[in-house]
């Protein structure tokens, strides 16, 4: 499509927030695939973390804006015939796509509260890792996916019987979703 740089260039995009807010700092466009969203929150709370800023707004965008991706997913066989996902469910056949956008805004947990913040949930811990080599490059490893539970586990000194809410994947396929349960 036509277009300049500044108006197709991911990189670019993912600045456009920050000029127009006139906002500084770390400034970065991921694409992970699923997971994009959730590697974003990781990056914003290791900035936060490390004092690279004091706050972070941490965005996720999913479009389908052809019919190419839609196309792609049917021939690897991705998606739901029943045209419900059913996510940790025996009856699991696949996924429905869906398109969404969200940005939240991120603070140290102390700074929100002296500011009077209305807090609405709190990162307990968080950690990113790939899973290596499996049986398909869509195909998840319950080893590594247990393996960095555990190392999230240690590393905030999370007690698991006290977690709210647990973010998965849950694609609702008999694969993926038995090998995250099951981690």
């Amino acid at each position: 499509g036509g277009g300049s740089i500044t108006a197709n260039h991911d990189g670019v995009l993912a600045s456009r927030l920050a000029y127009f807010l006139n906002l500084s700092g770390p400034v970065m466009a991921l694409n992970t695939a699923c997971s994009s969203g959730l590697v974003a929150m990781h990056q914003g709370s290791m900035a936060l973390r490390h004092g690279a800023c004091d706050a972070v707004l941490v965005g996720a965008v999913n479009l389908m804006l052809t019919e190419q991706v839609q196309r792609g997913m049917l021939q690897a066989g991705m998606l739901s015939d029943s045209g419900a996902c059913r996510a940790f469910s025996k009856d699991a056949d696949g996924i429905v796509p869906g398109e969404a956008a969200v940005v939240l805004a991120v603070r140290r947990k102390g700074e929100a509260q002296s500011s009077g913040d209305r807090i609405y949930a709190e990162l307990a811990g968080i950690g990113v890792n790939y899973d290596g080599k499996t049986n398909g490059i869509t195909a998840p490893s319950g080893a590594a996916q247990s393996a960095l539970l555990q190392q999230i586990y240690d590393e905030y000194d999370l007690d698991i019987g006290q977690l709210g809410y647990i973010v998965a994947h849950g694609t609702g396929t008999k694969l993926g979703d038995s090998v995250e349960l099951t981690a």
